[in-house]
């Protein structure tokens, strides 16, 4: 054994010491986020406001009133120049204004013209937060959605592939409400309405996951997906939440959550996986969110949060709380467009009253397949490869 002098020894422990210290004292420098440049689109129903920022951040959100507007407060973020105040005025949104809030802040504030609904979703490749403000309800959409019976999809000569995945089943019975009433048994009964509602209307081939209140583990449903070459995979479930007021609906991507609710939920319906599946999310998920099935989920999570509202909030004045992002293990592997709807709260003791009768189950199921025919009539038939080649 090579013998050296004791303060030779030191001098390399001292060196080592200080590079990790100033390494250490470094990493909260470097992985910082910069705010590099806010941009708008207007669209037919939504404006939105794009953030773009050089890493994913957590950011939150409030609603202010008197006067009306929106603001943004994004963590460990610093404008990366002076960015310019963006004057609207569409009638809905008057400007969008960045400020440095604090040394490790950034705030964007949208004031508004009046009261607005709005969404706000993050976004990768590259990053960016986008927020929508809402319109109002276009007389059109009322149109179109009484008109869905007898309309023929544009695809009806395509005979897509649709899984419909009611969540939990068996001895999983996922959210129960004070009453009994059981999600297991909500899902599956609207996922075989939906899947009813698909083969006649769009004359499409319907997979579901289960169809009886039997147990399938998380990764056997996207197994299913994958092996029959499926074209949309769109996941059911009912929400749960310690806090009795909470209600609503939200549609989820796959992603990284950015607020605790959705990490929450996301811990909630992975906790049947296995230890060392979830122990790869992380790093699934990194790889993912880099492909075009991100995009397109989020197209197909719109368009079915979209018309569950538009069912919904009229006649229960029901929440929207929005497209949003969490890493449920459900959707990791999918090959395809998936999304998981989150379709009311079986813990909010009206909306489980509400959960128990057919009609309700009927019009959320409908609503999940005004979503589906949507996208599909929006999307290029090119997106869909395997009928392309045909």
């Amino acid at each position: 054994m090579l013998k050296y002098p004791k303060i030779v020894v030191f001098s390399i422990l001292f060196s080592l010491f200080f590079l990790l210290n100033h390494s250490q004292a470094k990493s909260p420098e470097s992985s910082s986020v910069f705010l590099n440049n806010i941009n708008y689109s207007q669209e037919t129903d939504f404006t939105r406001i794009t953030i773009e920022i050089s890493n994913p951040a957590v950011y939150h959100e409030k609603y202010l009133s008197n006067p009306d507007r929106i603001y943004l407060d994004i963590e460990n973020t610093n404008l990366s120049g002076n960015i310019r105040p963006i004057l609207i005025d569409n009638g809905v949104l008057k400007q969008v204004r960045t400020a440095q809030h604090d040394k490790d802040t950034a705030r964007v504030v949208l004031e508004l013209t009046r009261h607005a609904d709005y969404n706000v979703t993050a976004l990768t490749s590259p990053d960016r937060l986008a927020i929508d403000i809402y319109n109002g309800k276009p007389v059109k959409k009322a149109v179109k959605k009484e008109t869905t019976k007898t309309q023929k999809s544009s695809h009806n000569f395509v005979k897509h592939i649709i899984v419909i995945d009611p969540g939990h089943g068996g001895k999983d019975p996922g959210a129960k409400g004070k009453s009994g009433l059981q999600e297991k048994d909500i899902v599956l009964d609207v996922g075989r309405r939906v899947k009813k509602l698909i083969e006649e209307k769009l004359g499409s081939d319907v997979v579901m996951t289960r169809d009886d209140d039997v147990f399938i583990p998380l990764g056997e449903r996207t197994a299913i997906a994958n092996k029959k070459d499926a074209d949309l995979f769109v996941s059911i479930h009912v929400n749960s939440a310690p806090r009795e007021g909470a209600r609503g609906v939200e549609t989820y991507l796959l992603g990284r959550a950015t607020d605790k609710d959705a990490m929450d939920l996301a811990a909630r319906e992975n906790s049947t996986a296995d230890k060392s599946s979830l122990d790869d999310l992380q790093f699934i998920l990194t790889d993912l969110v880099t492909t075009v099935k991100k995009d397109e989920s989020f197209r197909l999570a719109h368009y079915i949060q979209e018309n569950l509202i538009d069912t919904l909030e009229p006649r229960y004045n029901t929440m929207n709380l929005g497209v949003k992002q969490a890493p449920f293990y459900v959707l990791v592997h999918t090959k395809m467009p998936s999304i998981l709807a989150e379709i009311s709260f079986v813990s909010n003791p009206e909306e489980e009253r509400l959960m128990y009768e057919g009609k309700y189950r009927q019009e959320i199921a409908e609503s999940i397949f005004d979503g589906i025919k949507e996208y599909l009539d929006a999307t290029p038939l090119l997106a869909f490869p395997k009928e392309a080649r045909k």
